[in-house]
């Protein structure tokens, strides 16, 4: 990875050429934001979708939006000699002048790169609740804006991996279902689709199945889901950006049918556009 070329504050150089100080409040008080796009044949997928959210990302955390980021990552992909990769967009804050923790004068970083893409999973994905790693409400700071507080995600991972599992679904506050690391979620019941709609990030790829159900005239609806919705659902599947629609295999005890026809019409129409 460390012989990837990137382009950090207008420059293209070697990604082993951008370091973070142990001072930097990108790195101590996670002032940051992100961004994470996928390229098929080096063109971005979902491309303004992606866009529209790092943008109000940025707006939201106080960023200064990185403006081509489409030219800057094809060069990036001809650079590394990449067709199918990801692209990674970040904004920090970096290193404040007087060292004080209430100094915002630091100079924003920007950075861009490009790595090899890789799947969700390449095993049927099996998850499990974590009823004691609360996910971040709302009310602290809206969680559809991408950012590097997942402190009760990566928990929840290691909960998952304590049971050899793919990962983990965070619950919030009010003990409803919210999303896992990296990934969102969606259950069908009676051939309708439903997603949490709270305490949760504006998953691009949820989005784009909310279109495909638009197409298809399947009804699509954001909710607050409870575990025991979760668990009596017909089926579940995750949403990502590595892994698109991602069927679930089952969540703890639950088994769910691996043939719903729903999600087949939702991969198919999926598989075949994107």
């Amino acid at each position: 990875m460390n012989n990837l070329i990137c382009w950090h504050n207008n420059n293209f150089k070697s990604i082993a050429d951008v370091s973070v100080s142990i001072l930097d409040f990108g790195f101590i008080h996670s002032d940051a934001t992100y961004d994470v796009m996928k390229t098929k044949n080096q063109n971005i997928l979902f491309y303004q979708k992606h866009l529209n959210r790092y943008t109000d990302s940025c707006k939201y955390f106080g960023f200064t939006p990185i403006s081509n980021i489409d030219t800057i990552a094809k060069d990036l992909l001809e650079k590394n000699n990449l067709d199918d990769a990801f692209v990674w967009v970040c904004n920090w804050r970096g290193t404040p002048p007087s060292g004080s923790p209430r100094d915002m004068t630091a100079i924003e970083h920007q950075v861009v790169y490009v790595k090899p893409y890789y799947n969700i999973s390449n095993d049927k994905v099996s998850l499990t609740l974590d009823y004691n790693n609360r996910r971040v409400s709302d009310k602290s700071y809206p969680q559809r804006y991408k950012n590097f507080g997942w402190i009760e995600l990566t928990k929840a991972q290691k909960y998952a991996d304590a049971q050899n599992l793919t990962s983990a679904l965070v619950l919030d506050y009010n003990g409803f279902v919210t999303e896992g690391p990296g990934f969102g979620v969606c259950i069908v019941k009676n051939k309708q689709v439903y997603t949490p709609s709270e305490n949760v990030l504006g998953s691009v790829t949820i989005e784009v199945v909310e279109d495909i159900c638009r197409d298809l005239q399947i009804q699509f609806t954001r909710k607050p889901i409870t575990p025991i919705e979760l668990y009596n659902a017909d089926t579940v599947f995750i949403c990502s950006t590595s892994g698109g629609i991602t069927e679930v295999a089952k969540v703890d005890h639950k088994e769910y049918d691996e043939n719903n026809v729903v999600i087949k019409q939702l991969q198919a129409h999926y598989n075949a556009y994107y």
